[in-house]
């Protein structure tokens, strides 16, 4: 079983709070008719101010959290599967 901190809770929150605001796209046209699409930024601005975070590089620190959980599950099943070989 994995330990589990307070801000596993927050990270949580953010990626699935993230996700939520990025399942509805939303576009802006440009003054020189290009399209850009908008839903990221938008979305990690409101995922900031509900973390409380100033700065958006500490946001985008708790967004990692899901890539970090899954690089430490794929470890554990290589470390496992070499180690299993010897049992």
């Amino acid at each position: 079983f994995r330990s589990f901190r307070f801000h596993d809770l927050r990270a949580t929150f953010a990626n699935n709070y993230l996700s939520d605001l990025m399942a509805v796209p939303i576009s802006k046209t440009l003054p020189d008719g290009r399209l850009v699409d908008v839903t990221r930024r938008r979305a990690l601005d409101e995922t900031r101010k509900r973390l409380g975070h100033e700065y958006e590089g500490t946001t985008e620190l708790y967004l990692i959290y899901n890539e970090n959980i899954r690089n430490e599950r794929r470890a554990t099943e290589i470390f496992e599967g070499r180690l299993f070989r010897w049992v």
